[in-house]
């Protein structure tokens, strides 16, 4: 019940991306929007060691540690969810930091 629920969550926060739009999206552009964020979690918000970016700071233009464990938690649970709605495998794959 939790899974589906956190799916149902997950595809809810997608919708709001396209709540400006005057149509629903459909169940492509909820999946394609799914696959960018995964694409940003793992390129940008996970560095090169699996660990989460935390604290940006755009003055400085850098990252700084916070938090890191609770938030790479947070993010490989992202895309683990994001994975079961996708079935996108790279999302699996670099929620397990491995890549094919």
């Amino acid at each position: 019940m939790k899974t589906k629920l956190t799916s149902l969550l997950l595809l809810f926060a997608c919708y709001g991306l396209f709540a400006q739009t005057s149509k629903a999206p459909s169940k492509d552009e909820l999946i394609k929007a799914l696959n960018e964020c995964a694409t940003y979690t793992s390129t940008i918000l996970l560095d090169e060691e699996g660990k989460s970016r935390c604290d940006y700071n755009t003055i400085e233009r850098k990252w700084y540690p916070y938090e890191e464990p609770w938030h790479t938690g947070q993010l490989i649970f992202g895309l683990l969810e994001a994975y079961k709605v996708t079935k996108n495998k790279e999302t699996l794959c670099s929620a397990w930091l491995w890549k094919e």
